[in-house]
């Protein structure tokens, strides 16, 4: 076996060496750490033991961990192999040796561990004869694994813990799950006991009816005489003067026999009272039924509680195993991070020794952690065993609730179909009932008045038969509607627009109730050549929605479909062609594309718009047709209507947005359209022409004097010399006509309701325009702030991003951007940013009231807002250095505080405002000192520690780091790690300026040049340990008492304290401190090495800058979903994410001429178009451009009245001609948006005014400036 193990470890050596040095070379560590782990567990090892390593021992070694791990050594895997080894071979046993049946057991378990630590291919070989290389790769692992197990062993009690809890819930869940069961069996049987009382009460019911035939016939012989009495009543009325004795006679008869006829009568009533006794009992029973019915229904709803409770169970089993995921990843990302760290520290650590003399200190802590470890693996193993079983209960669950699902769902059936039967029989027995009641009263009375008034015979029975009448006009109640398939394919094949009206609205209620539709697809595409435009219009929705899962019969409704374009109705034919596109099929693409190119000729607007809105969707389905599809995007760019042209530069953006040709003749005419948009397609043009002006116009700029002088007289000729030979310059941009327009169109859009539309403005003046426009959207930006939470985010991370460019502009809306007590955490935090960077810009007051904000939220008690706050006061401190001291002030008024976050978050504030600053804040420095005492925060105390050794030396008369290392030195071993290391370092740096300043003096040479090397042998020995290290002390000791003494009494107190430093570092628990202590004894061990100490320890730091936290943001488009996701959305974004182009460079840019080929053919149609108003407003510029145009005349009279030399003013480039005619053009194409504009700023005005009317009058053209100081001189 063995051999068989050391073949495939031959056969895997050569092809797998370059894969183990790619795929593990992060988790490789060094063979001294190896080393040193294995010693820290108690088991004697060295660095050589790798290089030739010894089979039994690492047998040894590798027992260890699987005690550790798996609680397996070759003792506990004996009985198991004993047994096996009995079954195989019971009658030799001699075959297998003990030894070697132990070591197969035990490397079969070994190898599970191998496997579950990442060493997947741990081979026999590995045991019996291991390599260097295969060693150090199965320690490394094991050592990594071991140490992300105690890292871990809190998560996985938290998570042990969880499932826990999890596991109870289920487990009430389903025993409330089996009491609702229990329950609905219980009202299954009363349903049943019940439906025998309904089957009774429809016997009776059928036998009142029965008796109501009986009485129905009876009333037809009433009829019947009531026939024979009109007939007879023209002979009574004929010989009713001959008989009045005769109805004298009757009437006395009649006397005699009202006695007996009035007893009938009460019979009747009697009768009638116990029928009412029984319809009451009928009652009553039909409304316990209503109450059965409606515990039914609450039943029901339980079970879907239930149900739903089931859901969120498996849901939080699904993300709890998400986070075991995620926690992998952490892992995996710890153990590259601490294979880095390891590696730079293999520079450091070049002593390879231990000492023997702190073994049975360690040996103690390894019980100690060899006991936490196994209690650690116990509690693991417990917990996969717990994931494992709630994986397992979590498929059970999930295989019970769909069956409990599908049960529920067919008896929820059976009890909708019970209610509406029992709803059915109530309201007929109902009617039945009230009907028979009706019946019974009518012949009372009938009866009554028949034997009382025989005179009025003819009146009582015409009642009588208008009253039967009726009673066979009011039938039973029908019932409800079944709504059955049949019945609705009954109604889509009906001839009434009514009828397919009526069961096109019931299939789409299905269609968006997710209940299946697909049965009525044939009935429904029958009804696409429907005139009704309602009727065709749901069609249209259910053939979209369904095209995909029947393609062949939605291609039978083409044909249909492609005769509906050619409908009168504008309507119609816009709703086929956008039918037609979004049938995603593609067989009739071509199709498509030649209705397309129909919609684009239609003469309806609506129908071009829905061609320019279904051109996207023919390029997605079909990308073949983009040369089609341009030319049919080049037509519509260029459509009259403003509603056709939006939609028209969404599906360029879409299909050819590299077509910037497309745009030229088109450019004008879109801005002009550009207010009357729809707010999408305002959108897509802004992005557009945003695009469009950074490629097609450069950026011109010219020089203006920075400080014009305000001379006496303006013709002086030496004040003009003073100001042409004096004056600084800058630089202005000159914005080309054209882009002066559509920046001008922009900022009538600052009024759009649409908070997206308003940020792509604010993103065209920020990358086209100068600062003066850009101030104009601060405003509406800042609006956006009283926006619900999620659009205050977007809002916030566009105003941020601005901030960091032009912060200015902001400053007066600071309080806006106060954080408020219901503001979430992703918003609070972009306020803070917000305030932090226009805080160096604002005044003193709100300077102070930032700073007081800040204060307040840094004593608060949400933990994630005292840290930004404090970084936020760190921040203001940085971009405001006349603010530092009093930011200082309240941070160090926190050092005292319980919080261990707002210390710690202070203390490295601090550090960084002094290393700004060092030499202003010695004071500082000493006040941390007093507060040492106080803080028990290792970080807090490690940063004072640091800084009291990082500025020891700056004043050498008052250095009084000596004295808070000989206090800090008394309680060195109850310090931490942290701060142990801070002590050592600070001990170093004291004790070099010790050397720096008090240079050793030159000894003689030794008489003995021999010894000098041994003893220096020695003492550089002193560190290493070994076998012999108690000789090498007793020779210590013994040759070096008198040596001792006598440096004892030269020594000063400085040297004496350092090496008591060293000699704590060197009996330290932490093997990364005695690494520290060995490597600063021997930079100061000597003089040579003093300067190489200088260079490392007292080397200056640099200044530490704490950036905005969007900095990373900066060049991010702005409005764009990659600049509010930032770093995870990836290297280059969100997919479709394009940054804005660079300036097309001066003479590369397109020729202006292609812009105005279009518009003045467009110019007289415009002004025929145009509405009283505009034509009013046009009339109003024409009148001041002329008057405009006389007082350039006049100014040209005085310019050649006057010398030469006048003319050579601050502005002289203003009499170039080129210049001229650009501003007469610019200030002919000014239109009336500047004036609605100037109008409609007022609701963003602050008590900034003044600036903002300087701002508009450095806009004016130049010839008004000239006039206005020619005036003025």
């Amino acid at each position: 076996m063995s051999q068989q193990f050391h073949s495939s470890q031959q056969h895997g050596r050569g092809g797998g060496r370059k894969k183990e040095d790619e795929n593990d070379a992060l988790m490789r560590l060094p063979d001294k750490e190896i080393a040193g782990c294995i010693n820290d567990i108690g088991i004697p090892f060295t660095a050589a033991d790798l290089i030739k390593p010894n089979p039994q021992q690492v047998q040894m070694v590798l027992e260890w961990f699987a005690e550790l791990l798996m609680n397996t050594t070759h003792n506990t895997v004996e009985p198991a192999m004993r047994a096996a080894a009995d079954d195989i071979c019971g009658d030799f046993p001699d075959i297998i040796p003990t030894d070697t049946r132990n070591l197969m057991g035990f490397f079969a378990n070994l190898r599970r561990l191998m496997a579950e630590c990442g060493v997947n291919d741990f081979t026999f070989t590995d045991l019996t004869k291991p390599t260097h290389d295969r060693l150090v790769k199965i320690f490394s692992y094991l050592i990594n694994f071991v140490r992300f197990r105690e890292s871990q062993t809190s998560v996985i009690d938290e998570h042990f813990n969880k499932t826990e809890k999890t596991k109870q819930r289920i487990d009430t869940l389903y025993a409330e799950n089996q009491e609702m069961e229990q329950r609905l069996g219980e009202m299954r049987r009363a349903l049943k006991a019940n439906e025998a009382e309904v089957k009774e009460k429809v016997r009776r019911n059928d036998e009142l009816k029965a008796r109501l035939r009986e009485l129905g016939k009876t009333q037809e012989r009433v009829a019947e005489t009531l026939e024979r009495v009109k007939a007879d009543k023209g002979r009574q009325q004929n010989r009713l003067k001959e008989k009045m004795e005769r109805a004298v006679r009757t009437r006395q008869e009649v006397d005699k026999l009202r006695p007996y006829v009035m007893e009938s009568p009460a019979s009747l009533q009697s009768s009638l009272a116990e029928l009412s006794e029984n319809l009451l009992r009928e009652k009553a029973r039909i409304d316990a039924m209503e109450k059965r019915a409606r515990a039914l229904q609450t039943s029901s709803d339980t079970f879907t509680v239930v149900s739903n409770d089931v859901q969120a169970c498996v849901k939080l089993l699904e993300d709890i195993s998400a986070e075991l995921h995620k926690e992998e990843d952490e892992e995996h990302r710890a153990l590259r991070n601490k294979e880095a760290i390891s590696e730079r520290g293999n520079n450091v650590r070049e002593v390879e020794q231990t000492e023997k003399l702190l073994q049975r200190q360690l040996s103690k802590w390894n019980e100690r952690i060899e006991a936490l470890r196994n209690t650690a693996h116990e509690k693991a193993q417990a917990a996969q065993k717990r994931m494992e079983e709630l994986r397992a209960l979590q498929v059970q669950l999930r295989d019970e609730r769909n069956e409990k699902q599908r049960d529920m769902e067919r008896r929820r059936i059976r009890i909708e179909q019970t209610e509406k039967k029992m709803a059915d029989l109530k309201e007929n027995i109902e009617s039945e009932i009230q009907s028979a009641h009706d019946e019974y009263l009518k012949l009372e009375s009938h009866i009554k008045l028949y034997i009382t008034e025989m005179e009025k015979t003819r009146e009582l029975t015409l009642e009588a038969a208008q009253s039967a009448a009726m009673s066979r006009g009011t039938g039973i109640g029908t019932s409800s509607r079944d709504i059955s398939v049949a019945h609705i394919k009954k109604l889509l094949d009906s001839r009434s627009d009514r009828d397919v009206l009526d069961g096109l609205r019931r299939i789409i209620s299905l269609m968006y109730r997710s209940e299946p539709s697909v049965p009525f697809f044939s009935a429904v595409v029958k009804n696409v050549a429907s005139a009704n435009l309602e009727v065709k219009k749901l069609v249209y929705i259910y053939l979209v929605h369904h095209a995909e899962t029947e393609p062949d019969l939605a291609l039978l409704s083409i044909n249909a479909i492609q005769k509906s374009l050619t409908d009168q109705n504008p309507q119609a034919r816009a709703m086929a062609l956008r039918t037609m596109a979004s049938i995603r099929v593609p067989v009739i693409n071509q199709i498509v594309s030649l209705a397309i190119k129909r919609g684009c000729g239609d003469m309806s607007p609506h129908v071009r718009k829905a061609a320019a809105l279904a051109i996207p969707k023919c390029y997605r389905l079909d990308p073949s047709t983009q040369p089609q599809l341009i030319g049919y995007i080049a037509t519509l760019l260029g459509d009259s209507q403003y509603f056709v042209a939006g939609p028209a530069v969404s599906a360029f953006l879409e299909v050819c947005p590299d077509r910037i040709d497309l745009i030229h003749k088109h450019y004008r005419s879109l801005v002009k359209k550009l207010v009357d948009m729809d707010e999408w397609g305002q959108l897509a043009t802004l992005r557009l022409l945003t695009f469009y002006a950074r490629q097609c116009f450069p950026l011109k700029t010219r020089k203006v004097q920075k400080n014009p002088a305000k001379s006496k007289g303006f013709y002086d000729d030496d004040d003009v010399e003073a100001d042409q030979g004096g004056g600084e310059t800058y630089e202005v941009p000159i914005l080309d006509p054209d882009l002066d327009l559509f920046l001008r169109s922009c900022k009538l859009l600052l009024q759009s309701r649409n908070a997206a539309v308003i940020v792509a403005v604010a993103r065209c003046f920020l990358y086209l325009a100068p600062a003066e426009y850009l101030a104009a959207a601060i405003g509406p930006l800042v609006a956006l702030l009283r926006s619900p939470q999620d659009m205050q985010l977007i809002a916030l991370y566009n105003i941020v991003v601005v901030a960091l460019r032009y912060p200015k502009p902001f400053t007066k809306y600071l309080s806006h951007f106060l954080v408020h007590a219901s503001d979430p955490s992703h918003i609070w935090r972009l306020k803070l940013e917000a305030l932090t960077i226009l805080f160096p810009h604002c005044g003193d007051h709100f300077k102070s009231l930032i700073i007081s904000e800040l204060e307040h939220f840094a004593q608060g008690a949400d933990p994630d807002l005292v840290r930004e706050s404090v970084r936020a006061l760190g921040r203001c401190a940085q971009g405001d250095p006349s603010t530092a001291d009093k930011c200082l002030r309240i941070l160090l008024h926190q050092i005292t505080s319980l919080d261990d976050n707002l210390v710690s978050e202070s203390l490295t504030v601090i550090r960084h405002l002094i290393q700004h600053d060092p030499g202003s804040h010695e004071r500082t420095v000493i006040q941390l000192v007093k507060h040492l005492g106080l803080t028990t925060n290792p970080d807090a105390r490690a940063t004072i520690v640091w800084l009291v050794g990082e500025y020891a030396g700056i004043d050498q008369e008052r250095n009084f780091a000596p004295d808070v290392l000989r206090v800090l030195v008394q309680n060195f071993a109850d310090e931490s790690e942290p701060v142990k290391q801070q002590i050592l370092l600070l001990g170093a740096k004291v004790y070099l300026h010790h050397i720096l300043r008090n240079p050793p003096k030159e000894k003689p040479e030794p008489e003995e040049p021999q010894s000098k090397p041994e003893t220096q042998q020695q003492l550089n020995n002193e560190w290493a340990g070994g076998d012999d290290e108690q000789q090498i002390e007793q020779q210590i000791e013994t040759n070096g008492l008198d040596e001792e003494q006598h440096e004892l009494e030269e020594e000063d107190a400085m040297t004496l304290l350092w090496r008591y430093i060293l000699l704590l570092a060197r009996y330290d628990t932490s093997y990364d401190l005695r690494d520290r202590a060995r490597l600063y004894k021997a930079l100061l061990s000597s003089p040579s090495t003093t300067q190489i100490a200088n260079l490392l320890l007292l080397a200056p730091k640099p200044v530490p800058h704490a950036p905005s936290p969007s900095e990373t943001r900066r060049d991010l488009l702005l409005g764009s979903s990659t600049l509010v996701i930032g770093n995870d959305a990836g290297l280059h974004g969100l997919r479709g994410y394009e940054n804005i182009p660079n300036w097309v460079e001066a003479g590369q840019e397109p020729d202006p001429s292609l812009r105005e080929s279009k518009t003045k053919l467009d110019k007289p149609t415009t002004t025929a178009a145009a509405t009283a108003g505009e034509q009013l407003d046009r009339a109003l510029r024409e009148h001041e451009a002329s008057v405009a145009a006389s007082s350039r005349a006049q100014v040209s009279q005085i310019k050649k009245a006057a010398p030469a030399a006048k003319n050579k003013t601050l502005d002289q480039w203003l009499d170039e001609p080129e210049s001229e005619t650009e501003e007469e053009t610019e200030y002919e194409e000014v239109t009336d948006s500047e004036e609605e504009d100037e109008e409609g700023s007022t609701e963003y005005e602050t008590d900034s005014e003044e600036e903002e009317e300087d701002e508009d009058e450095e806009d004016t053209d130049s010839d008004e400036r000239e006039q206005s100081r020619q005036l003025l001189g």
